[in-house]
């Protein structure tokens, strides 16, 4: 997934559990959480141009 696509997970049972592969470790702080706050940096174009090489997390700039 490139930088800054909003995903959901979606139609999984309640002992479903989901397998990610991922370049680097896990930040929380790298996640945009809520839509609005998403949707905001897109059309500001603040992701725009980033120097992350990886494209597996939607990066917050």
């Amino acid at each position: 997934m490139a930088p800054m696509i909003w995903g959901t997970q979606y139609r999984c049972t309640a002992d479903a559990v989901l397998v990610v592969l991922a370049f680097d470790p896990y930040d929380p702080d790298d996640y945009i959480r809520d839509h609005d706050e998403y949707l905001a940096e897109v059309r500001a174009g603040s992701w725009a141009g980033g120097d992350s090489g990886h494209a597996l997390r939607p990066v917050r700039r």
